[in-house]
């Protein structure tokens, strides 16, 4: 079900990762598990700005300390959050997460293991 794309750019003819963008959304869970080495790639030129997306923030990710290349987002908070602004999870097409967000919680597994 959740597909997802990392969007990148070139800066100095090296391409950069920008975003993590999970569409098909599967709120079934209270927590969502991604693999970091499972994904398209497109270039940012292609990303969509015209559907309802919401941005995940650090304080979303979650550790994965048993699946190694995994980060988790707590949809809980995600859902909270839609709610808080008056929108209906089912109306939100995509997650955009930062992809130095995710290097950070990886970093910080790292770091406190």
């Amino acid at each position: 079900m959740n597909d997802v794309t990392m969007y990148y750019e070139y800066i100095h003819d090296e391409k950069v990762p920008v975003w993590f963008v999970v569409e098909n959304i599967d709120w079934s869970n209270p927590s969502l598990y991604l693999n970091l080495k499972s994904y398209s790639q497109r270039d940012i030129s292609y990303f969509q700005n015209d559907d309802i997306k919401v941005s995940v923030l650090l304080s979303d990710l979650i550790l994965n300390h048993i699946q190694e290349n995994h980060f988790g987002i707590n949809l809980i908070n995600i859902e909270s959050g839609i709610n808080d602004y008056g929108y209906d999870k089912r109306h939100i097409k995509a997650l955009v997460i930062r992809v130095v967000d995710v290097k950070e919680v990886i970093y910080m597994d790292r770091v406190l293991v």
